[in-house]
């Protein structure tokens, strides 16, 4: 998938979030009632706060798998990009080199490792650098799931060469602390949809959704410049 559909995407589901927003603002205002029309008869059912909150925290999890799904895709896009260029070891910057190798010696972090992994590890490794074989790297499932917000993004970049700096209107990624920390609550069950719903107003949802999605599509734009400029590049 190329920057500029990932980009499209991304802007696509900003604005499905939007939508969501500004109808659960709509379902807020006092004295708001859902009409069910039928042939005879109509009905007007009052929304209950209960409902509010479980929208509110859905709209979270909503910014959370923006943010997710959005570095995901600039990710693999700059690893396809490399596969499709046949980089070689030598022929990425030192960011991705030391990359390359962490992903490759994972195996190692195994307390039960041997002598053995070890040096099967650095065999391959070796070979793979002296064959001048194409690099592959890839995303992690657990590297990434649940766990974004500024700091890994930013961790992310500069783990690949890419600029990590945003535009002011982010405040620096604040809010995806607090998006992620309410995913993780949420998925894990610490707190109930409603709890957690109940802390925050559509105002205070929306604004953090704004910080996100700011912060979010600076980061897209720098990862857009760096694989047109070939910033992997040695």
């Amino acid at each position: 998938m190329e920057m500029n559909t990932i980009i499209h995407q991304f802007e696509e589901r900003v604005a499905e979030v939007e939508q969501y927003l500004k109808l659960l603002a709509q379902l807020e205002q006092p004295g708001t009632e859902l009409l069910q029309a039928h042939r005879r008869t109509r009905r007007t059912t009052a929304i209950d706060e209960t409902s509010i909150k479980v929208m509110r925290s859905s709209a979270l999890l909503m910014i959370y798998n923006l943010v997710e799904s959005a570095i995901r895709s600039a990710l693999e896009r700059i690893y396809a990009t490399i596969r499709q260029d046949e980089c070689t070891f030598a022929g990425v910057c030192p960011e991705l080199q030391k990359l390359w190798i962490e992903q490759h010696c994972w195996k190692t972090d195994d307390p039960n490792a041997t002598r053995q992994t070890y040096r099967r590890i650095a065999h391959e490794l070796t070979g793979k650098i002296l064959d001048n074989a194409v690099i592959e790297l890839r995303v992690g499932r657990r590297s990434l799931s649940g766990s974004l917000d500024a700091q890994l993004i930013r961790r992310l970049c500069h783990a690949h060469g890419i600029k990590a700096a945003v535009h002011p209107r982010a405040h620096g990624g604040e809010a995806l602390t607090t998006v992620k920390h309410q995913r993780n609550a949420l998925a894990h069950g610490d707190v109930s949809f409603s709890e957690a719903g109940q802390q925050y107003t559509v105002a205070d949802v929306r604004r953090i959704k704004q910080q996100a999605v700011v912060f979010v599509r600076s980061i897209l734009r720098n990862v857009k410049q760096y694989v047109e400029k070939k910033g992997y590049a040695a």
